[in-house]
């Protein structure tokens, strides 16, 4: 019996941490595409949709080691042309999230700094544009902490592979994670979960062996 327990807490605890997807890093080429921000990663995907069920794909990708982010807004580059002409449908453009300059050229980002009174980080997700091979293939996110507001794009981080020239940026997302005015309880740390546990444990045998002796 006591063999069947171990082996099931086991089991439990290798399917938890092989369930959490592990967001890839990026090499130095994406990281440095844009400035001032704390940490860049690639989603699992090309594309950050806000569609899935029931997590978006941020979340489900767990980037930053989160998954409780929300969207703010996206400003969609229209066809030949660059970030700064707002068109039908963008959310948040010129407010909560500004981008001025080219595509595939240099640029500038922006983000409101009132955004950190209600979230602990915001994120840029960068998507490349479609129809063409792309390296990297994935969305590619840039974490904001708090320490900056605003910062450049000095290139594209998406390299056409056929003829490695820059490819353009479809659209830019901005999303925020936790809220420093609401922080809960904290989480109660592991070892004393483990201790409450084991006493429990032992609490639950020496009852056992007091109906025993009765």
């Amino acid at each position: 019996m006591r063999l069947n327990i171990l082996s099931m807490c086991t089991i439990a605890v290798i399917t938890i941490s092989t369930s959490i997807t592990q967001a890839a890093t990026c090499n130095n080429y994406v990281k440095d595409a844009v400035t001032n921000h704390a940490g860049c990663e690639l989603g699992s995907v090309s594309q950050d949709f806000l569609n899935l069920d029931p997590f978006m794909q941020v979340n489900d990708d767990s980037i930053g080691g989160f998954s409780d982010w929300d969207f703010i807004a996206r400003d969609n580059a229209p066809t030949g042309g660059g970030f700064g002409t707002s068109e039908s449908g963008d959310t948040g453009v010129n407010t909560d999230l500004t981008l001025v300059g080219g595509t595939t050229g240099s640029g500038t980002w922006a983000v409101a700094a009132s955004l950190f009174n209600t979230y602990d980080n915001l994120l840029l997700v960068f998507k490349g544009g479609a129809g063409q091979v792309i390296e990297p293939d994935k969305y590619v996110t840039y974490l904001l902490d708090g320490s900056f507001f605003n910062g450049d794009y000095l290139y594209s981080p998406f390299i056409n592979t056929n003829n490695n020239n820059q490819t353009g940026i479809s659209h830019v997302s901005l999303y925020g994670q936790g809220d420093p005015n609401n922080q809960g309880p904290p989480p109660v740390p592991l070892p004393a979960g483990g201790v409450l546990l084991l006493t429990g444990l032992i609490g639950l045998g020496a009852a056992t062996r007091r109906r025993k002796r009765k």
